[in-house]
């Protein structure tokens, strides 16, 4: 392994330590930890430290990516309420949201 890919690993390890610690001060409760998310993202917007970016509006008529396989992912519903406002706040679907996340996985495996 080079020395590159363990600094990687190093790294996603602290990330995942962290996500756990923050899970872990709400119960791991995703309700809890959507609201606290997104109340530390209001609070670093109005800091003017930090530079979001918000999606532009969909137009009529622009392209849209076209995927080649479908899988559908059952959620409980308060489950779903809370991946739909996560997603809400960003501006993006709940399956992009999802999306997103499988992706960010599969790189830090």
């Amino acid at each position: 392994m080079g020395s590159e890919k363990i600094m990687k690993c190093s790294i996603m390890d602290e990330v995942r330590e962290m996500r756990r610690k923050i899970s872990e001060e709400f119960g791991h409760d995703l309700s809890q930890l959507v609201a606290y998310y997104q109340e530390l993202e209001t609070e670093m917007r109005k800091s003017g430290k930090y530079k979001f970016v918000d999606p532009p509006n969909e137009k009529p008529g622009s392209e849209k990516v076209v995927f080649d396989s479908l899988v559908s992912v059952q959620f409980a519903p308060e489950e779903f309420e809370a991946i739909e406002t996560l997603a809400k706040s960003r501006g993006i679907s709940p399956g992009t949201l999802i999306r997103e996340w499988v992706l960010e996985h599969i790189e830090a495996e």
